[in-house]
């Protein structure tokens, strides 16, 4: 839904999909602190310049959702061409390397969040809140599950498939989607991997079919945006961009991409599918760029150094903010407003940020607590379950976790 192990000499590409990832982990952040404090813009015909760009800008969380589909895509894909070339592929461990990475952030944030969710429910000063908390999470337009069997799904990512999202954490239906594309696309590469084995290149390919067969279409509606950087990953953008086209291929790619947002953003194009496809595919290219010109991507000058620091951070801990942010926001809603949004001003601009300040902390001390402790997990497990395969286990780049 995202890391790798990093150090002050990592490769200019990453830190162009660091920037790229940092962008979009922002723009969600924005997009759901704007719903749990300000009323829709439909609502305020009076709205200046300043609350329009606001409002405006504030509504690219469901594209910038796409942009970490596409990340994870080109990421998780790439990962295994490498572990494959270097004779490590195996299902077994990539399954074990993904969970690690999944559920020790989502362990602690669902138990953390029913905590959060727990506390709004009972300080808010409005007895009425109950019955509506659940609408604070944008995405849930019902009363919030806490109970077990929610529990329990979220866990083995069946949120928005046989249960709903945890609590008031709307932001979860996104980590079902990468987790299952996790599955179908490592079912798929291990049927290709073993081809010189029918048999169990057969029953790998059918196991996938049937797994995406049994998918809800809100999931499979976006598969084709996560495969726009399998592709990428596959097609290896580096040759691409040695024709002669190469100079027009570059300029270009950031346009393209910025056209495909506002189009998206405006609702223009012929459905909603076609924009968030076209979108998956501006996207993949703006990263087969950044990939394949490293430096030239991004003029080189020290007054970019500034930018990289804050990108990168903000990259490590984009999973981490992923899945605490939510019920942080619910809560300062339940505790500050009763739940209730305001009109766009000061008031709100200053709550706003605060509510992004503090969801950025929060995420950083997740990341402190738990997930920078990934690459331990896994070796420990690994020295355990897997022990004959120590070795082969590596750190793995990730999308969103988106």
């Amino acid at each position: 839904m995202p890391l790798y192990s990093r150090s002050s000499t990592a490769a200019p590409a990453i830190r162009h999909l660091d920037m790229l990832r940092a962008g979009a982990a922002m723009a969600v952040l924005l997009s759901h602190a704007r719903d749990f404090t300000l009323r829709d813009a439909a609502d305020q015909p009076g709205l200046n310049w300043a609350g329009r760009l606001v409002f405006g800008v504030s509504g690219l969380g469901h594209q910038a959702v796409l942009v970490f589909f596409v990340l994870s895509g080109y990421l998780v894909t790439s990962s295994m061409l490498r572990l494959e070339k270097r004779g490590r592929w195996s299902l077994g461990q990539f399954a074990a390397a993904r969970l690690t990475r999944l559920w020790i952030v989502l362990v602690p944030c669902l138990l953390g969040g029913a905590l959060l969710d727990a506390a709004g429910l009972a300080f808010s000063r409005d007895p009425g809140l109950a019955a509506h908390y659940g609408v604070l999470a944008v995405t849930e337009q019902q009363p919030p599950d806490f109970g077990g069997a929610t529990l329990i799904g979220n866990l083995l990512f069946l949120q928005t498939i046989a249960v709903p999202v945890y609590g008031s954490n709307g932001a979860l239906w996104s980590l079902a989607n990468e987790a299952w594309y996790y599955v179908v696309a490592a079912l798929l590469f291990a049927a290709w991997h073993d081809r010189t084995f029918p048999g169990r290149a057969l029953f790998s390919l059918g196991l996938a079919l049937a797994v995406a067969a049994a998918l809800p279409g809100s999931i499979l509606s976006l598969a084709p945006v996560w495969a726009c950087g399998a592709v990428c990953a596959v097609a290896r953008p580096e040759r691409l961009y040695r024709s002669r086209w190469s100079a027009l291929l570059r300029r270009a790619a950031i346009p393209v991409w910025a056209a495909a947002l506002l189009a998206s953003r405006l609702r223009l194009g012929p459905s909603a599918f076609a924009t968030d496809l076209a979108i998956g595919a501006a996207t993949a290219w703006l990263v087969s760029v950044a990939v394949a010109e490293g430096n030239s991507f991004v003029a080189q000058s020290g007054s970019f150094a500034p930018g990289r620091t804050v990108s990168g951070s903000l990259a490590r801990i984009s999973y981490s903010l992923y899945l605490s942010h939510c019920p942080l926001l619910a809560l300062l809603s339940a505790l500050v407003l009763d739940g209730r949004r305001i009109d766009f001003g000061w008031t709100g601009v200053a709550l706003l940020a605060g509510g992004m300040a503090l969801s950025l902390l929060l995420a950083a001390t997740v990341w402190w607590a738990c997930e920078r402790h990934t690459e331990a997990l896994r070796a420990w497990l690994t020295a355990g379950r897997f022990a004959a395969r120590a070795g082969r286990l590596q750190s793995a780049p990730e999308g969103l976790s988106p």
